[in-house]
Parts: structure tokens; sequence; C-alpha cells
């Protein structure tokens, strides 16, 4: 295979690649859920999150934040999240 087939199978596979991110970056109306919709377990928000991330995200470990008054879950995604008073999910930053 000569350096002119593999430059050109690299950029068929980097034109795939593009497809699959644009595509999955449309969403359909309707299809829109707010994190406060979701319910307020963590399978939900495990599924939430690989929908909204296109990727999985776990938990990495569970802390209480004194300055909120909640035990937030903080995940792979970079962020915290705890289920509030109202029994919804939100994104700490603390």
């Amino acid at each position: 295979m000569g350096l002119g087939s593999l430059i050109a199978k690299k950029n068929n596979f980097r034109a795939d690649l593009s497809d699959f991110y644009m595509s999955s970056a449309f969403v359909k109306e309707g299809d829109y859920q707010p994190l406060k919709d979701v319910a307020p377990n963590m399978a939900s928000l495990l599924i939430f999150l690989k929908r909204e991330n296109g990727y999985p995200v776990r938990e990495l470990h569970t802390r209480f934040s004194e300055k909120h008054g909640l035990e937030v879950h903080e995940m792979s995604d970079g962020l915290g999240y705890a289920i509030n008073q109202n029994q919804q999910w939100q994104v700490i930053l603390d």
C-alpha cells in the first residue's frame, strides 16, 4: 500500500468520524430533556449524561457540600451533580 493510499484512507476515516460527530450534535425537536427533568436517581442521571455527552460517564466519588448542604456526585465528565430540595438534579460548581 502506497503513501497516497494511506493518506486517502486516513482522510476517509476522518470524514467518517466527522459525520458521526456532526450527526450526534443535532437533536430532534421534542428529544431535549433538561437536567432538572431527569428522575432523581443515579441510573437516570447516568443515562442522561451518556445521551448528552455521547459517551458513558461514571461516578468518581461522592462528597458533601457544606456550602449547599447537599450530597454531590463527582462524575467523570468533570462536573458535580446533586439532588436539590425540589428532588431535581442540579450542577454544583464548588
